[in-house]
């Protein structure tokens, strides 16, 4: 699989909403996310971290519909 294949695929997955399945589909299993402001998540690591900080997220804040653009 090519980058540009991987690249087409996620952004069809981002496309139809399918953010879960695109996270699962491409993150490394020790996948690091880093924030600019301190706290708790500040630096979180794994999987589980990942998606347990993404279920804050989204409980912690109201989301308005979102459009991604393909590559050209």
């Amino acid at each position: 699989m090519s980058t540009q294949d991987i690249a087409n695929d996620l952004v069809a997955l981002c496309k139809a909403g399918k953010f879960d399945e695109a996270a699962e589909k491409y993150w490394a299993d020790d996948v690091l996310g880093v924030e600019a402001a301190p706290g708790d998540m500040a630096q979180i690591r794994g999987k589980d971290a990942a998606r347990g900080k993404g279920e804050w997220w989204s409980n912690a804040h109201e989301c308005i519909p979102r459009r991604s653009r393909g590559l050209t």
